[in-house]
């Protein structure tokens, strides 16, 4: 195992101490039932995984019009709603799960989000969300949140302190296409077995969202580019796609003010910037000398 910690790197002491006094306890999340609607398979595995790694029954989904049929199939304790996803986002499917409820019911449900101004977060509170969690995931704060809203802590949860691995550089100021702290980060919150196989599963969404970039640009569509270009900014961050997550905050800024030239102009640093980045974590994750195993990630 020698080989995988010089491969994934090691923490520091001080983020060590913290981890260590702030986990929640395994037994506090035993028997708490999640929901997760999330449209990104990479990021859909390794939030299930991790919160599994601590306890909680975790199923999962892949849109809003999943997320409201299986909130009436079953009485989950917690509802985790990314924002933007196909066919119902999560704004409309809280929408219909909130008209559904019976008087004296309310299954809280926590937006995650890659929107992280106030005004954002303050409107989907307004839209009847308990709370949120912005992206990509801080493990220790989602996993107490959920303990919280399922009454198992009697005080919300500050956020943790700040980690390296949360510090991306702009594509400008790094030549580096790797965030190696995030790629840490990754393993630590899954396994080394884990964070192989979702990093493979993260290269694969990658490349199929360079292809939705790249029809979306020739059409002019904004939205298509929008729509990806926000999905890419918080998985290539977990996944420590650097120079790809700089890119893809300049395209969804680009677009949030209709800058066209500017998001064609992104979309194609972006798309430039996909294959040296699938390429750069193959050869990282071939640094790591592991037996061959079948770690069970498999969505449920």
């Amino acid at each position: 195992m020698e080989a995988v910690a010089f491969a994934f790197g090691e923490s520091t002491r001080s983020e060590e101490r913290h981890r260590t006094q702030s986990r929640p306890k395994f037994s506090l999340a035993q028997g708490i039932s999640v929901l997760l609607a999330e449209d990104s398979q990479a990021n859909r595995l390794i939030v299930a995984e991790i919160l599994r790694r601590d306890g909680f029954n975790v199923d999962v989904v892949a849109d809003g019009l999943e997320a409201t049929d299986a909130a009436k199939s079953l009485p989950y304790d917690v509802i985790l709603m990314d924002i933007d996803m196909p066919e119902m986002d999560g704004v409309e499917a809280t929408h219909v799960i909130r008209r559904s409820e019976c008087e004296g019911d309310h299954v809280p449900i926590i937006a995650l989000t890659a929107h992280a101004n106030a005004e954002d977060s303050e409107r989907f509170i307004s839209e009847g969300m308990d709370d949120y969690v912005s992206k990509p995931i801080d493990r220790l704060l989602l996993s107490n949140k959920i303990l919280y809203w399922a009454g198992r802590a009697t005080s919300q949860p500050e956020k943790a302190p700040e980690s390296r691995a949360s510090e991306i550089e702009s594509p400008d100021s790094s030549y580096d296409l790797l965030d190696r702290d995030a790629l840490s980060q990754l393993a630590e919150d899954t396994s080394p077995e884990v964070a192989l196989k979702l990093i493979a599963v993260f290269i694969k969404e990658l490349r199929a969202r360079a292809e939705q970039i790249e029809d979306s640009g020739e059409r002019g569509d904004m939205d298509g580019l929008a729509s990806q270009a926000h999905a890419l900014k918080s998985s290539a961050a977990t996944y420590g796609a650097a120079i790809v997550r700089g890119q893809a905050l300049c395209l969804d800024s680009a677009c949030k003010k209709g800058a066209q030239s500017t998001a064609m102009a992104a979309s194609r640093g972006l798309l430039e910037a996909v294959e040296p980045t699938a390429e750069a974590l193959i050869a990282y994750t071939a640094e790591v000398d592991l037996p061959k195993t079948d770690s069970n990630i498999a969505e449920r």
